[in-house]
């Protein structure tokens, strides 16, 4: 059974708004999936892609790493106020009583800073194993493209009208020239 593919405006409007224009839908289907894999397997795309990728970790990374650089900071302060109050006992300007409060003190505020370095290092480690590289990439596209060809036919269709919004096939009818216009869902993509 042969299918076609017919303007919309014809199927949606009728024959005051355009010629019938039917086109087998099996060369157009194998240009547009031969388009597509072209697109994702364009090396400049796929380097476009993993620095899409990098950036968007180095940007999130960015600020907790300003708050793990505030968080030492603070620690180092603690660690001389720690200090002080030794020698302050020391000199004899504050009593034991004083000490040990100060020191309790100086001993929470420290935990609480240790447990939140810990818990930025921790996001931080998890955000730098986020880097890929561009033979991951590659790696991911080949394989999209074996898991994408053992579909059936229907459902392969299917997938691509999901991020295709029209195909515009020339006066002509060579379906080399066709234009091909991506649908919202392909902008939601996230690279």
């Amino acid at each position: 059974m042969n299918h076609y593919y017919v303007c919309g405006n014809y199927s949606n409007k009728g024959l005051t708004a355009c010629k019938a224009n039917a086109i087998p839908a099996s060369p157009v289907e194998n240009e547009t999936i031969s388009r597509f894999q072209h697109m994702l397997t364009n090396k400049r795309l796929l380097n476009e892609i993993v620095s899409r990728i990098n950036r968007r970790s180095r940007i999130a990374e960015a600020p907790l790493r300003e708050q793990l650089a505030q968080n030492i900071v603070k620690l180092k302060q603690l660690e001389k106020q720690l200090r002080r109050c030794y020698e302050l006992f020391e000199e004899e300007h504050i009593e034991l009583t004083e000490l040990v409060e100060k020191l309790e003190s100086l001993k929470q505020a420290t935990a609480v800073l240790n447990e939140n370095k810990h818990q930025l290092e921790s996001k931080l480690s998890k955000l730098e194993g986020n880097t890929v590289s561009l033979t991951e990439v590659r790696r991911a596209v080949k394989s999209l493209f074996k898991s994408f060809h053992a579909i059936e036919a229907g459902k392969r269709n299917a997938l691509l009208r999901g991020y295709i919004q029209s195909i515009h096939i020339p006066p002509d009818r060579d379906v080399t020239g066709i234009q091909i216009q991506g649908a919202a869902a392909i902008k939601q993509l996230t690279i």
